[in-house]
């Protein structure tokens, strides 16, 4: 008990006496590369200024002065000014491989340095990420030269492989080797029965042909056949049979067997699968009453954070979607995505709107809050969907 209370007294001790302030060390003279990590150390950040120094002996990269001065007390996390002697040679680049578009960009700028921007596809660096630079780092620029950046587009187009055959868990694992996901969509299949193995019938997209990750790939697999009449004589059912997971054509057979009347939302092919019926499978039917069936046509959301708004709004359209609304929040890079909602990922129905948070410097930070994207809503999947 002794020892608790004295281990008690000991964190409170620190806790009380725990510096809340920094006091601002003397960097006049020091490197650039020394200042910076000097300031680390004290939890403090760093802004670059670069000034002509007025004696021409004096070497570029060094601080020539400081503000706030040496022996200012600031909080943890504040910026301390460095002002860093320039020469015509310019100063060494900072390496911002790996850091984000608007990371790298900032850092740069701050230098006094232009930025200018291209897109490479990666299979090993995020999206958005910065894979190279030009000039690389520690190579002498001058202020108001331009660095350009290599950004990632993520992982290129993925040609689809051959899923027939396969059975669920095959198809799926080769899916997710290519950074695809996988839907399934169950058939009637005249000859199969309970018990039989499960393989995949066939596939939408076709295999060969090229889609981005993250893209859906649905797999149609066999359910036995509904049980019907064998006899010629219509009669009505009092209830709606199921007809999710039949294609239209036998769709047709089942309601013609059962007396119902169809409706299609849509224009729909014999081979289609119905993928939604209205009333739902075993709900009451009444004797003029019909049966509503439609084809899904559903989207991936695909993801645009980390783009400009340009771009962003030109990837939500090729995936058969539409720009919501676009809301400015703080952020260094004017026009670049920093959120969207829904997700990446998410399947929503065609035609869906895809809400943008844009960066603006001119925006206060202190409104962010307000601009920020609502979290995307619980996802559940169709009812036909495995």
């Amino acid at each position: 008990m002794i020892v608790f209370l004295v281990a008690l007294v000991g964190v409170a001790g620190y806790l009380y006496l725990k510096p809340s302030k920094i006091v601002v060390p003397s960097l006049v003279g020091k490197t650039q590369q020394e200042a910076q990590e000097a300031l680390a150390q004290l939890r403090l950040r760093s802004e670059i200024r670069l000034e002509t120094p007025a004696a021409e002996d004096t070497r570029p990269g060094v601080v020539l002065k400081q503000a706030p001065a040496e022996g200012v007390e600031l909080p943890v996390g504040s910026v301390v000014t460095l002002f860093v002697s320039d020469s015509p040679d310019g100063i060494p680049l900072p390496d911002v491989v790996g850091k984000t578009r608007s990371q790298a960009e900032d850092i740069l700028r701050r230098l006094g340095f232009e930025v200018s921007f291209k897109d490479a596809q990666s299979d090993s660096v995020t999206i958005g990420q910065v894979i190279a630079q030009e000039p690389s780092a520690e190579a002498r620029l001058a202020k108001g030269g331009t660095v350009v950046l290599t950004v990632s587009a993520g992982k290129g187009e993925q040609t689809i492989p051959s899923l027939t055959g396969l059975t669920p868990e095959a198809a799926e694992e080769q899916l997710k080797k290519l950074g695809l996901e996988m839907a399934v969509l169950q058939v009637v299949q005249s000859g199969f029965r309970s018990g039989d193995p499960v393989r995949v019938l066939r596939q939408e997209p076709e295999a060969g042909q090229k889609i981005k990750p993250g893209s859906r790939v649905t797999v149609f697999l066999p359910i036995p056949a509904p049980s019907v009449p064998d006899s010629g004589a219509s009669s009505h059912a009092s209830h709606a049979p199921r007809l999710e997971g039949l294609t239209v054509a036998q769709a047709r057979k089942v309601a013609g067997q059962k007396g119902v009347e169809l409706e299609f939302a849509e224009s729909a092919d014999e081979a289609a699968v119905i993928t939604f019926q209205d009333p739902p499978p075993g709900d009451p039917l009444s004797a003029d009453s019909a049966v509503l069936v439609r084809t899904a046509v559903s989207s991936v959301v695909p993801g645009v954070t980390g783009l400009s708004e340009a771009d962003a709004r030109a990837r939500v359209e090729k995936a058969q979607l539409v720009v919501g609304s676009v809301k400015k929040s703080y952020g260094p890079v004017k026009g670049e995505v920093l959120g969207q909602r829904p997700a990446a990922g998410i399947e929503v129905t065609a035609g869906s709107t895809v809400d943008l948070v844009v960066g603006d410097p001119s925006v206060s930070p202190d409104a962010a809050k307000n601009t920020a994207p609502a979290p995307t809503p619980a996802f559940t999947p169709a009812p036909w969907v495995d």
